[in-house]
């Protein structure tokens, strides 16, 4: 269950309590507790010391949460300013609200910027989005990195993208010529390639997401353990159980290098458990790494010392969350960076028309237009259907933009959005390549059935034939 603002905010009133408990003994009162709603001692009064005045022994109670000075004669009790001590001139020993006031401001201020966290929650539904956007472009091919090394990833994700793509390199396989080479070269071949970078890309959205969920997860657990133990160190100050020493290690540390198996294990995008080492490997390799091992703690004797760690404490927090997020933030940078150096490895598309006409030359001896019309048109609905299935998965990457989610009060962490503009850029490359690839597709697939007609067929009728082609197919597909 995700640790919400109201659980913070109770556990902060009962820091708040310790802490003025363990203050009240560092003022000499050693019974009472807020829980009581009173502290007592007795104090020696002296009016006009100077003069050489006498102690006067009297019992006080400090009332809480009011802060009102009670005297009493051990029956009854009266307020101090009514007494012939506060007309005598004598004080009480300290302004009571004043006190409980300061220590309120102390624990309030050290965690003032921690109380309008991002929601964890709000983060699930766009994840499941970027995982069936992995799934559906999950077809398996060669991949191959910023720095030129090539991993193989064996698709374990969309059957249906699987078959269309098996289909259109099988039937290529009988034939050859200029033209079947050509087209082979330029888009059968780059399918699965193309495809893939794709998929790689939507996993490295995916980790950027789920890591923005996991350290706000990880981190409202850091500083609800924080204040869980402040509490414990003001009661042991109070119970006179000497100085405190409490430590505990960062769950928000060493998020970046384990989020995408996270990401691939927790959501549809989830392939094979080889499939999945190597995504892993790939992510890996573009962010950088974090301490995996962050300690903070509480120490010192008194109520002052223990505030000033509960500060740098948090303020480790703070800085162990932001290089979390940079590290996700240079991932999502470099991997833009592949694309717009690689284009070709994510964009089946080319500059220039193909197809423009049914010359000779693009037939070997023997092969002509009445023996490829067919493959010609199945490879055309196949085509249509997979640039379809890229259009889809644009669509639903458009669902999971906006920073609302990522935003937080106060300047915490890497950016007051965390790493939301590397994963808004990565999102618009995805999504430019996504869509370009659909387009190009679509019009190939136009292309190969004018030429089925021998490059005669209007505009209308090649939509309509294609339209009958891929209705085709999908009907055949789900009979299976």
């Amino acid at each position: 269950m995700t640790i919400g603002y109201d659980q913070l905010v109770a556990q902060l009133d009962k820091v708040i309590e310790a802490a003025i408990n363990a203050t009240m003994r560092e003022q000499g009162f050693w019974e009472g507790s807020c829980a009581e709603g009173e502290f007592r001692d007795t104090v020696n009064l002296m009016h006009d010391p100077d003069a050489g005045g006498e102690f006067n022994p009297v019992d006080f109670i400090l009332t809480y949460p009011a802060g009102e000075w009670l005297v009493t004669d051990g029956v009854n009790r009266v307020p101090f300013a009514q007494t012939s001590w506060a007309h005598s001139g004598y004080e009480p020993p300290f302004i009571g609200i004043g006190l409980f006031n300061m220590v309120r401001g102390a624990i309030h201020g050290a965690f003032a910027n921690w109380m309008g966290l991002p929601d964890p929650d709000s983060f699930a539904t766009p994840i499941g989005t970027l995982g069936s956007v992995a799934h559906s472009l999950n077809v398996g091919g060669p991949f191959i990195d910023g720095e030129g090394s090539e991993s193989e990833i064996d698709g374990s994700g969309s059957i249906e993208l699987d078959i269309h793509v098996n289909y259109v390199d099988d039937e290529l396989a009988q034939y050859n010529g200029h033209m079947i080479d050509t087209f082979d070269a330029n888009y059968a071949s780059r399918l699965r390639p193309t495809i893939t970078g794709q998929y790689v890309v939507a996993c490295v959205l995916g980790t950027l997401m789920a890591g923005e969920q996991k350290i706000w997860e990880a981190t409202r657990q850091d500083v609800i353990q924080l204040a869980v133990d402040a509490e414990a160190g003001f009661n042991d100050l109070a119970n006179r159980r000497g100085s405190v020493s409490l430590k505990q290690l960062l769950k928000v540390a060493g998020i970046a290098s384990s989020v995408a198996g996270l990401f691939l294990s927790s959501t549809p995008a989830g392939p094979a458990i080889g499939t999945a080492g190597k995504v892993i490997g790939i992510i890996g390799s573009l962010t950088p790494d974090t301490p995996e091992r962050v300690e903070i703690g509480l120490s010192g004797g008194s109520v002052d010392e223990v505030i000033a760690t509960l500060q740098d404490s948090l303020d480790t927090i703070n800085k162990t969350l932001a290089a979390e997020e940079e590290a996700l933030h240079w991932c999502g940078f470099k991997a833009g960076g592949v694309i717009r150096k690689n284009p070709g490895q994510f964009d089946i598309s080319r500059p220039g028309e193909f197809l423009e006409n049914n010359s000779g030359e693009y037939f070997k001896d023997g092969e002509n237009l009445q023996v490829l019309i067919p493959h010609l048109r199945e490879i055309a609905a196949r085509f249509a259907l997979i640039g379809g299935i890229q259009h889809t998965a644009a669509g639903q990457l458009d669902s999971t933009i906006g920073e609302s989610r990522w935003s937080r009060w106060s300047s915490l962490g890497w950016s007051p959005n965390g790493h939301y503009n590397a994963y808004n850029d990565l999102y618009a490359e995805l999504d430019m390549v996504l869509t370009s690839s659909a387009k190009e597709l679509k019009e190939v697939a136009g292309r190969l059935v004018q030429v089925s007609y021998d490059f005669q067929a209007t505009e209308d009728q090649v939509e309509q034939e294609l339209q009958r082609l891929t209705k085709q197919v999908e009907s055949e597909l789900s009979q299976h």
